[in-house]
């Protein structure tokens, strides 16, 4: 007979230790440095290469000596609309099927005003000031993948109880009181049921819900000199939300385990913060044709608090009888820092006549400069920062666009190439492809765009160092629909 008998020293040492806050890691600095912005519909349709270019309320937040171009004062409002589908496979085991997963989100991709201001003085011929906000990420996206391989959570959880690492409310101790792992000899080694069986095959699943945003405050200002150079700057202000939902599944769907019938385990983490930033941005006009502007985005200091909790539910058979364990972790908190890497732009545009423009800009970021800030917790701090150091690494963003003007009438189209920031995927090359239309009046505007984009990833649903590893091939394709409507005054 099995007896689950769970050593009562073992309950006694549990606390929150700083095991947890080294869960902050190259995840969260990649995910709070890496900006998708979605602004106005033109420069959506434009594939986000205006920067040279300006009169746009999105240049704020690349290039802000755009906000320079500006003959009147305006007023734009952006709702948009983000679909994305996202189609996973889990890689080990043999024969599992691609999985898909779908999430819609309906927000607003900037909102902002314009002041326009005529200077006294020959040389002097815009002095602009503006304020709003700007979308600069959006995180709804839902994975979900499904499939048969050896290896379980369970063995993680056994790994560090019997690490000598101490224990933590949100893992190991879960797996004590609920009865995934136990200590039936007494002798300070946990056993698991997996032991029984460690090639057996399990069916396993699991969802991942991701929701929220980074949304920028902007407060900038620009001045136009002869026409022939502008200078801007841009305080921002990053607000973020951020929520994840794990499900995650197991079964001994052959009858393999003697005693084990399934599992689930479910995290949850929500992110709040702000953080502050600035921008500084030229632009010059050598020709009536040519602009040619670079742009210098100063790292982004965050303040950032997690909030968290872990529930597992294990169920077994015993004697016959159907047996449940369970446990519900404390809620967790942890506040830290992150300095996101610097960014600087370079960019060029053309513009044919009254016919239309064609620009193109060049985004320089280091991803692995990137660090964390841990209060009371060096060493986490440290091994995180090398951690983000040696996986993240330098991406050279390049985005290209134009725009075709016949009489009120605006036809556009952009793309862009993004290398990944992950060492791991140095060969992949990120796509967005848009398109958009608009009709500009004397005192009023109206642009709709649309954007796809794709990007590929490599997720583990847990870390073990001795059991069979489980990897998931993911790729997520997103469209964007945005509708700008503006009004100048």
């Amino acid at each position: 007979m099995k007896v689950h008998l769970f050593w009562a020293a073992f309950t006694a040492a549990c606390f929150l230790s700083p095991l947890y806050s080294s869960a902050q890691g190259v995840a969260d600095a990649l995910r709070y440095s890496t900006f998708d912005p979605l602004g106005s519909a033109r420069a959506l349709g434009t594939g986000n290469s205006m920067s040279a270019l300006g009169a746009d309320f999105s240049a704020v937040s690349s290039n802000p000596a755009g906000l320079a171009w500006y003959r009147k004062s305006e007023f734009t409002i952006t709702p948009n609309f983000l679909n994305a589908n996202a189609r996973s496979t889990l890689l080990s085991g043999q024969g599992n099927a691609e999985e898909k997963g779908n999430k819609g989100n309906l927000n607003f991709g900037n909102l902002g005003l314009v002041l326009f201001s005529d200077p006294s003085g020959p040389d002097w011929r815009a002095l602009n000031f503006s304020f709003g906000i700007n979308r600069l990420q959006n995180f709804h996206r839902e994975l979900y993948f499904r499939g048969d391989s050896r290896g379980s959570i369970v063995n993680r959880f056994q790994e560090i109880a019997n690490s000598g690492q101490g224990t933590n409310n949100f893992e190991t101790d879960l797996a004590g009181r609920a009865t995934a792992i136990y200590d039936d000899d007494r002798n300070g080694v946990f056993e698991t049921d997996m032991d029984l069986a460690p090639n057996a095959l399990i069916r396993r699943q699991q969802s991942i819900n991701n929701s929220g945003s980074i949304s920028e405050m902007t407060f900038s200002a620009a001045a136009n000199f002869k026409d022939f150079l502008m200078v801007g700057a841009t305080i921002g202000i990053p607000l973020v939300r951020y929520s994840e939902v794990k499900n995650y599944d197991e079964e001994d769907f052959q009858s393999a385990i003697p005693f084990f019938d399934n599992l689930q385990y479910v995290e949850r983490v929500s992110t709040s913060g702000v953080g502050i930033n600035a921008k500084i941005g030229i632009i010059a006009r050598p020709h009536q044709m040519l602009r040619i502007g670079a742009a210098v985005h100063t790292p982004t200091l965050y303040s950032l608090t997690d909030e968290y909790t872990t529930e597992l539910t294990y169920n077994y058979t015993n004697a016959g009888q159907a047996q449940t364990g369970s446990a519900i972790s404390p809620d967790g908190s942890f506040e830290y820092g992150l300095r996101s890497p610097w960014r600087f732009i370079g960019s060029a545009g053309v513009i044919v006549g009254k016919a239309g423009f064609i620009t193109a800009e060049a985004e320089y970021v280091d991803y692995g400069s990137a660090s964390l800030r841990f209060r009371d917790f060096p060493a986490d701090e440290s091994i995180a920062n090398d951690n983000i150091a040696a996986q993240l690494q330098p991406a050279l963003h390049l985005r290209i666009g134009g725009e075709v003007a016949y009489k009120t009438f605006r036809f556009r189209a952009g793309a862009g190439l993004n290398p990944s920031a992950r060492v791991v995927d140095n060969d992949i090359t990120n796509f967005t492809l848009s398109a958009g239309v608009g009709v500009r009046g004397r005192n009023s505007f109206i642009d709709l765009g649309y954007r796809i984009s794709g990007f590929g990833e490599s997720y583990q649903p847990y870390l073990t160092a001795e059991a069979p590893e489980q990897l998931v091939d993911s790729k997520t394709q997103r469209g964007l629909t945005a509708l700008t409507v503006g009004f100048r005054f």
